[in-house]
């Protein structure tokens, strides 16, 4: 189980140093600093490729069933609706307020959706610890 959850350890510490740069972001206020901006936006891009790397990996080891590849695309949805938000938040003129609550909400909604997703290729994915 240890070999598993070390797969992940990459992935995770990426999304945690995305949530602290996004608070951090946010109570700089806009306009965003681009240094800022744009480091935050790499960390978010690298977390996205490296757990679907990783998912990726875990896909052929795993035999994934309808509930499992929902869950995944779901939270690839999730990802990819972030992304687009928040590349949407430093443009001129503002967008509308919704995407900035959107973006504000939807990484508590990708968090649980990503562990959701992950949480059921292990159940399913027995097979795992060759890998």
């Amino acid at each position: 189980m240890s070999a598993i959850i070390s797969k992940f350890a990459g992935p995770a510490i990426l999304f945690v140093l995305i949530f602290i740069s996004g608070f951090w972001l946010s109570h700089l206020g806009k306009p965003y600093s681009a240094l800022f901006f744009n480091v935050h936006k790499l960390i978010a891009l690298a977390g996205v490729i490296f757990l679907g790397l990783v998912i990726y990996q875990a896909r052929a080891a795993a035999q994934l069933d309808a509930l499992a590849i929902a869950a995944l695309v779901f939270t690839a949805i999730c990802c990819l609706l972030m992304i687009i938000t928040g590349g949407l938040q430093n443009i001129d003129p503002p967008l509308p307020a919704w995407l900035g609550v959107v973006h504000r909400i939807f990484p508590y909604v990708t968090m649980v959706a990503g562990i959701g997703a992950i949480s059921l290729l292990f159940l399913r994915g027995q097979s795992w610890v060759e890998w």
